[in-house]
């Protein structure tokens, strides 16, 4: 697919690229005013970097790009520090507001900033006709092209992309600014969203934001308790890992599922549904598509292969099993793919990818697949809309290990197991043989303060057991990375569950 990409001439001295796409353009325009030649640079570096850093942020929240600033050589005597810039920002627009006349009809409205009318003129340019428009009240110079090669929206429709290509200067002393496509879709006016779980277990990773990773991780030390901020700060390095991923990759949005307890398996966040598109090669028809998903080098003998219908296209559904390789231990992954041949991207498809951990779900989430496939829809950019939380979450399963458990005096289990699903605690023995369960909902949880706070006392239907997850291995198997005591912590987190599933606690 052809994409294209917006640059400009401006003079080479003075002038610095804001690149946009990287979390920190603005660190490095301030490092190469540090390199300039003459005393005091590192420190009018200093002074103008907060003003960069504002500057880089309003860019990225208007998906402007590319963007020049320009810092004067020697420090004005003003506030201002970086008295311009200039960039290039697209707008989608209908088909009957992409005339000259309406363009002009639409710049010609009053602004409460505008001191005056402005002067607006329509001029051509190398990249089609436009509309030029100087506002005095901020010094404004404002240029709205119909391009041809966007046949929908004035400018180019983009976002934020990869770092320049700053070229080198011209004649006449002028630098090129241009900003490419890095995510393999910004130049596109269309972007995939789709619904998830309203459940503060499943939250957005927004790849397009600086810091996702840190966002996420932050929404889960919200959850509360020291556990919880302990927790967080071990699943950050797990987050940052997929943002990275997703970043290089293009992937338009990512889901993940962070639990409140970890569910005994080899993953921090044992699911995650995300979208992304890629060009085939084979041919862009259903019956292509399913022939080379059905080739055993590609997909295992044993996958569900259909064709089903969605609101975004016609799509081949794929459901599979695999194993992953996590280095102490295996872990069962099922897999739910749907690639749709949706007809805002004609020389390409776009993959719905849901997978997760066996274990980590009682039930519920090739349903819950199903249904953000359905859900799946292609928004213009710019519009604002984003994945939906609005989904029905599925049915997790809680799994504690190497639990000691005992009545009184007496033991019972020293590598026992606590188990919640579907709202039912149930505690085994170390042969994984039941010895009680009981709904969450009629459980009273208490701690054993004696213990220190490593010992729960639970009663279940009239009987009392003492339960200590972790204590029953030399080192504790329930691993919460960057806990300080596994046995206390993964104490907490089952009084928490119990109290979350409605039981009592104290």
């Amino acid at each position: 697919m052809r994409q294209w990409v917006s640059q400009f001439g401006c003079p080479a001295a003075g002038w610095l690229p804001l690149v946009v796409s990287s979390p920190d353009g603005a660190e490095r325009a301030a490092r190469e005013i540090a390199e300039w030649e003459g005393e005091g640079m590192r420190e009018y570096a200093e002074e103008v970097y907060p003003e960069l850093k504002t500057i880089w942020e309003e860019m990225r929240e208007r998906r402007a790009a590319p963007v020049a600033v320009y810092v004067p050589p020697v420090p004005l005597d003003s506030h201002l520090r970086v008295p311009i810039i200039a960039y290039v920002q697209g707008r989608l627009v209908s088909p009957q507001e992409r005339t000259m006349e309406a363009i002009v009809d639409l710049v010609s409205q009053p602004q409460p900033d505008q001191f005056r009318k402005p002067d607006i003129t329509v001029v051509e340019l190398p990249a089609g006709p436009a509309c030029r428009m100087p506002r005095e009240c901020l010094q404004v110079l404002g240029v709205l092209v119909q391009p041809g090669s966007h046949p929908e929206g004035d400018g180019d429709g983009r976002g934020d992309g990869r770092l320049p290509d700053r070229a080198a200067p011209q004649d006449g002393g002028e630098q090129r600014m241009t900003e490419e496509n890095g995510e393999g879709d910004m130049m596109s006016e269309w972007v995939p969203v789709f619904d998830y779980p309203a459940d503060e277990e499943w939250l957005l990773l927004d790849v397009n934001v600086p810091g996702g990773a840190e966002r996420v991780a932050q929404q889960v030390a919200d959850r509360g308790g020291r556990e919880n901020k302990r927790y967080a700060k071990a699943v950050r390095e797990h987050l940052e890992f997929s943002w990275k991923g997703a970043r290089e990759e293009g992937t338009a949005a990512v889901v993940v599922y962070v639990p409140h307890a970890w569910r005994n398996a080899p993953l921090l966040t044992p699911a995650s549904v995300n979208t992304n598109r890629f060009t085939p090669d084979h041919g862009r028809t259903m019956e292509a598509l399913m022939a080379k998903m059905r080739d055993p080098t590609i997909t295992p003998e044993d996958a569900e292969i259909t064709a089903v219908e969605l609101p975004a296209g016609p799509a081949c559904r794929v459901r599979q099993t695999f194993s992953l390789d996590t280095g102490d231990a295996g872990a069962a992954v099922e897999n739910v793919l749907h690639h749709v041949l949706a007809e805002e991207y004609p020389e390409e498809i776009l993959l719905l990818n849901a997978h997760w951990v066996s274990d980590a779900f009682s039930s519920g989430m090739v349903e819950l697949a199903d249904q953000m496939a359905a859900s799946l829809r292609l928004t213009a950019r710019g519009s604002g809309e984003s994945p939906r939380p609005v989904l029905a979450a599925p049915e997790a399963k809680v799994a504690f290990d190497e639990v000691q458990i005992g009545k009184g005096m007496r033991p019972i289990a020293q590598h026992g197991f606590v188990t919640i699903e579907q709202g039912v605690l149930t505690l085994l023995d170390s042969d994984r043989q039941p010895i009680d369960s009981a709904p969450v909902t009629k459980i009273h949880a208490s701690r054993r303060g004696i213990t220190g706070g490593t010992v729960v006392s639970l009663t279940l239907n009239g009987e009392k057991y003492n339960v200590s997850p972790g204590w029953g291995a030399r080192r504790p198997s329930l691993p919460i990375p960057g806990f300080g005591n596994p046995v206390k912590d993964a104490t907490d987190i089952l009084m928490q569950l119990i109290e979350r599933g409605g039981g009592t606690t104290d």
